[in-house]
């Protein structure tokens, strides 16, 4: 055992780097089709078959396959990431987005998870974006069916007057309603992200110049049954007004409520007097719980607020750099403002996922048991997900009292120790054979 430990160190170093093959071979894919063929039900022969097929870009085929095994193990990690690669690759966002949370939950490589996590972001976008698009062009069935008076759509306030900067005050003050209001809890709110990739698609998003009619239309879109519509002027001085309406999307009645006048600096006790009017012209009552709720301000900062909305302004126009580092500056003017910092990891996120492509993802499958998977389907075989496990735990032990810096790197030479076909295995014998580039333990099983 001592002579492989000893091996195992030295030999890391040209195990390191070991290349992605872009493209599986005529033979090793028919070798893969026969093994399929001949035990259809066999998953480690229909997983190695689909992710054959990923990397030769037949993502329909690998789908079909990696979906019938997945039914047989929903929590085999490798199906799942190859599921959501071929359906992205596809278009299918919703499936891609399905498929990529089940390998956060079950997948092994700790590398591919962190990208996937951020991918995960990336995808939310396109699919808010190819939802949105989906939902204009379904805009006559929709119409026919009305939404429920208890789901409420809060759309960016319009503003008039103040400069530049205060334009954004639009955007953040809807966030800040669409949050008070959820606090009822009795009624569904309508995500602002879902409402704004809404407005794009009929393109007034980034004007938010919206009448009684469209804001109406809009509802119908979002099937809610009431929305609530109004606009901001800011007078001399930052002189606020806040002026806000809950549109019936059926009858396109409008009930106006109470406008709020104050200061910029009384912005956050508008926006709550303007919440409470709003929730009584649409006829709902508040318990106690609810009404308190409902006065806790986000911030005290003013500041921090305005970087907030304009934070939101960049993201929505996909500026997720200039959308970070607004978001990191209202944190940074307050640190308690919980929602900046849960929208600057968003936007982190989002724009770490817009750099990273299915083949960064499937890069990181190089180590490690999930890489013996992907490294045997490359050469036409299949590995069991069991076994490979099993002895990268032991290789991974036995390197750890050798050297516990480089304990994460076990999978690499696991790579070599079970990757290979099982229908080519000779004899297993107390040796270890070595190839240019290429450790080779073979371990006696007792």
């Amino acid at each position: 055992m001592r002579i492989i430990r000893s091996l195992v160190a030295l030999s890391l170093l040209a195990l390191v780097a070991i290349p992605a093959a872009a493209q599986v071979s005529a033979d090793a894919l028919a070798k893969l089709e026969a093994k399929h063929q001949a035990s259809p039900n066999s998953v480690t022969a229909s997983r190695a078959l689909g992710i054959a097929y990923f990397k030769n870009k037949k993502y329909a085929d690998a789908t079909a396959v990696l979906s019938a095994a997945q039914k047989q193990a929903p929590k085999d990690g490798v199906i799942a990431l190859y599921l959501g690669m071929s359906a992205e690759e596809q278009g299918d966002l919703i499936s891609a987005r399905a498929a990529y949370t089940t390998y956060l939950d079950v997948g092994r490589t700790a590398s591919a998870r962190a990208d996937v996590t951020k991918r995960l972001a990336a995808v939310a976008q396109k699919e808010l974006a190819a939802s949105a698009k989906a939902t204009v062009a379904n805009e006559q069935k929709l119409a026919s069916t009305p939404g429920d008076v208890r789901t409420i759509a809060v759309l960016p306030l319009s503003v008039t007057g103040g400069g530049p900067e205060m334009q954004a005050l639009g955007r953040g003050l809807a966030d800040l309603m669409i949050t008070d209001l959820r606090k009822k809890r009795d009624v569904t709110v309508v995500e602002r992200d879902h409402i704004q990739a809404l407005l794009d698609e009929i393109a007034i998003g980034q004007s938010n110049r919206v009448d009684q009619e469209t804001a109406a239309r809009s509802g119908r879109l979002l099937q809610a049954g009431r929305v609530v519509h109004g606009s901001l002027n800011i007078g001399a001085q930052n002189a606020l007004t806040i002026n806000e309406a809950v549109i019936n999307v059926s009858t396109s009645a409008s009930t106006p409520a109470s406008p709020a006048n104050g200061t910029l600096e009384q912005l956050f006790d508008l926006e709550k007097r303007t919440v409470l009017s709003v929730i009584e012209g649409l006829g709902f009552q508040l318990t106690a719980a609810e009404r308190n709720a409902i006065q806790v301000r986000p911030t005290q900062n003013v500041q921090a607020f305005l970087a907030y909305s304009r934070g939101l302004v960049a993201q929505d126009a996909g500026r997720l750099d200039e959308a970070v580092s607004f978001f990191d500056n209202a944190r940074a003017l307050d640190p308690r403002f919980n929602a900046a910092s849960q929208h600057s990891v968003d936007a982190h996120a989002a724009l770490q996922g817009a750099s990273i492509t299915t083949t960064t993802i499937e890069s990181r499958l190089r180590t490690g048991s999930e890489g013996q998977i992907v490294n045997a389907a490359e050469r036409g075989g299949t590995t069991s997900t069991t076994e490979s496990s099993s002895i990268s735990a032991t290789l991974s032990s036995a390197l750890s009292d050798v050297n516990p810096s480089t304990a994460d790197a076990i999978g690499r030479v696991a790579t070599s120790v079970s990757s290979r076909d099982a229908s080519t295995s000779t004899t297993v014998q107390d040796q270890a054979t070595t190839r240019i580039g290429t450790l080779i333990i073979v371990i006696k099983r007792p």
